[in-house]
């Protein structure tokens, strides 16, 4: 069992390589080891309030995260405990990020009925950001999201009963 937060915990996820967890929580972010369950990192400085999604790019190397603060972190969990980029563009709620499997793109649902998908560049500890699409074709809060292997589809969902395959290239709906 792992210990540490102090508050209500969110999300977990685990690093592509299964050698490390991040959990989301009321008071920030942990990163864990997964063999011996250490805390390798804590990461609070970046959200005002509960994180609500964690997943791991680039490698292992990063952690993007999405917040009832309406925010979009990406951190250089390795070697800096704030956040490097802070993106703004949801509204309301972050409900769940997904990352490609290469880490330049991220998917992020909000209760602000929206998809927003962002192309992602690395460059040492900084990062180059910039909206591909806002898919805004969902009617209430969008609960969740999932990219294929290949990046070139995401799927969402959203309490308006609804599943929505999107084409990543275009932002069309396929169905």
């Amino acid at each position: 069992m792992y210990e540490g937060h102090k508050g209500c915990v969110y999300t977990v996820a685990f690093s592509e390589d299964g050698t490390r967890i991040a959990s989301g929580a009321e008071d920030g972010i942990r990163v864990w080891s997964a063999s011996t369950g250490e805390t390798l990192r804590v990461l609070k400085a970046g959200h005002l309030d509960a994180v609500t999604t964690v997943s791991f790019l680039f490698a292992d190397t990063c952690i993007v995260s999405g917040s009832k603060d309406k925010a979009i972190c990406l951190w250089d969990w390795e070697k800096k405990e704030s956040p490097v980029k802070k993106l703004r563009e949801h509204n309301n709620i972050v409900n769940a990020v997904v990352c490609s499997r290469d880490g330049r793109m991220v998917a992020s649902a909000s209760d602000d009925n929206n998809v927003v998908v962002w192309g992602i560049t690395k460059g040492g500890s900084n990062f180059d950001v910039e909206i591909r699409h806002t898919l805004t074709e969902h009617n209430l809060d969008v609960n969740d999201v999932a990219m294929s292997g290949d990046a070139l589809t995401l799927a969402s969902c959203s309490d308006d009963k609804t599943v929505i395959v999107w084409d990543l290239v275009t932002g069309k709906r396929i169905h």
